[in-house]
């Protein structure tokens, strides 16, 4: 079984495609935690919080959950794929770390979180960086935004000179990208996609 550890527009279009559960391991107690790490093969760790800037909040959310839910995996079955959907938005570039003194709250809480399971011992851990998801929702992502505003106010205002650039990935292939990679048997401990 493939277990999502949050709700959200990745794991909900997953399952559209896909035999998955989806949880919220954040709201459930250690032992009911436990039952679903016992019936999985692969966990998708998706659970995150994205709209904060309380640096201590975004710990305890990014963080903290992922280091009770892997330190339960290693004890209880650890044999599980643990995969961590981790960030972008700590890289300098594709494999260059920014300095954590240039990284917001959020990059940072995603930045430790990562390091710890790349440290963690469970074998079969993965982190995946997607670029920015094109989710084809204005309350999700900026393209989406700006494409919604330029029908809205027929303009569009360009910031710093037009010259920012993103790699846009749409959802559903975000979610293909993530059913490959569960189904390969050796893995990176990181991977980009982009």
């Amino acid at each position: 079984m493939i277990l999502f550890t949050g709700s959200g527009s990745i794991a909900e279009a997953y399952k559209e495609q896909y035999d998955c559960e989806i949880i919220s391991a954040r709201k459930i107690t250690d032992e009911e935690l436990i039952s679903w790490i016992l019936k999985s093969k692969i966990i998708i760790h998706n659970s995150a919080l994205i709209n904060s800037i309380n640096l201590q909040e975004l710990i305890e959310s990014n963080f903290i959950l992922t280091q009770r839910i892997l330190n339960l995996v290693y004890e209880f079955n650890p044999s599980i794929r643990f995969i961590n959907i981790s960030s972008m938005s700590f890289l300098k570039s594709h494999d260059n770390y920014l300095e954590t003194r240039d990284m917001s709250n959020y990059a940072f809480s995603k930045f430790i979180t990562e390091q710890f399971c790349l440290r963690h011992p469970l074998k079969d851990i993965t982190n995946i960086r997607f670029s920015t998801l094109f989710y084809k929702n204005e309350d999700k992502d900026g393209i989406s935004k700006l494409i919604a505003d330029s029908e809205k106010f027929k303009k569009i205002t360009l910031l710093n000179e037009g010259k920012a650039k993103r790699d846009i990935l749409p959802l559903n292939i975000a979610v293909e990208y993530l059913k490959k990679i569960t189904q390969i048997t050796c893995l990176e401990k990181t991977i980009n996609v982009v």
